[in-house]
């Protein structure tokens, strides 16, 4: 006990605490990913925070608190699931012509049009118009997942909805692809 005292004072600064924005519940998260998935934290930096949040902070007992955390900080970290337990999580199918439009951006001959600068409301429209674009893409939740600025965008742009989006499982493009 002395341990987590001395070492949630010493490290306390460098884990950024300080409430941020209201997540969503996380009551709401689909259980099978937390039950199934396996956390993949490529960056050391988010590793050790993660683990001073579940060492260190009394209040935290489920795995689920700290994704909680992480998230309010756009800190990286994935999700993986084993091919095995694709069962478990329902294949999103975008039917109709969202469908369409889905499979010629995702063609090998689609090419994103650049941002053109006319005046400075014109190239607002155009960039605002683009975001909406993106992050209405079956991928846009990954963008959480990557951190940092990324994350940080998508959250701007879509809202707190994404945040459940990216915690409801597997994208279409595993689960359908592979």
């Amino acid at each position: 006990m002395e341990f987590r005292n001395q070492l949630r004072e010493s490290i306390s600064t460098f884990t950024y605490l300080e409430s941020t924005f209201s997540l969503p519940n996380p009551e709401a998260w689909n259980y099978n990913l937390l039950n199934h998935g396996f956390l993949i934290v490529t960056d050391k930096r988010v590793e050790v925070r993660m683990r001073y949040y579940a060492s260190c902070i009394p209040t935290i007992r489920h795995i689920r608190q700290v994704l909680r955390i992480a998230l309010k900080h756009h800190q990286a970290f994935q999700v993986g699931i084993k091919v095995t337990d694709f069962h478990f999580f329902p294949v999103r199918l975008h039917i109709g012509t969202n469908s369409v439009m889905i499979a010629a951006q995702y063609s090998t001959d689609y090419t994103e049009p650049p941002l053109v600068y006319h005046s400075p409301a014109a190239f607002m429209a155009l960039y605002t118009g683009r975001m909406a674009d993106l992050l209405s893409r079956p991928h846009a939740r990954a963008f959480i997942g990557l951190g940092g600025a990324c994350s940080w965008v998508a959250h701007h742009w879509a809202g707190d909805a994404i945040f459940e989006d990216f915690m409801s499982g597997p994208s279409a493009q595993t689960t359908t692809y592979f």
